[in-house]
């Protein structure tokens, strides 16, 4: 049994850029939390901005009833030359999950992170950022 588990495992894998699942997620809900000082409303409402726009550029729409939560969070402590900065990206949606009965729960579907040492820490959570966003829209294409 064990052996049947590890070989469709590693067969769903190398069809899959995670073993997430973002198969048919088309609306999505941007909610971002900005938990650092180095960011103001401006540049934070301009970096929402720019991530909606590469986001509809991968084909997601907005504004939909039942969208999913794409949670962005940014956290940040400060050390002696700079901050040690981290950043999430996950999908939020609701699920069921069958267990004796069907259960309908709100589940992360999609999570990846970076933690970063920086001394530019507005420039350098910008790039993060922008790299875990097309690590997700990538790891769309490919289960689309």
């Amino acid at each position: 049994m064990k052996f049947l588990a590890t070989l469709i495992f590693t067969f769903s894998t190398l069809f899959s850029a995670t073993y997430f699942s973002l198969d048919d997620v088309t609306s999505l809900h941007l909610h971002m939390l900005n938990k650092v000082e180095f960011m103001d409303e401006k540049q934070k409402d301009t970096l929402k901005k720019d991530i909606i726009s590469k986001l509809k550029k991968a084909g997601f729409k907005f504004g939909e009833v039942d969208s999913a939560a794409f949670i962005i969070k940014i956290k940040s402590i400060e050390i002696e030359d700079g901050e040690v900065v981290h950043i999430s990206v996950s999908l939020g949606e609701d699920v069921i999950v069958s267990r004796k009965d069907e259960i309908d729960v709100f589940s992360f579907t999609y999570y990846t992170d970076d933690l970063i040492e920086a001394d530019e820490p507005y420039e350098e959570t910008i790039d993060a950022l922008n790299s875990l966003i097309s690590k997700f829209i990538n790891a769309y294409e490919d289960d689309n």
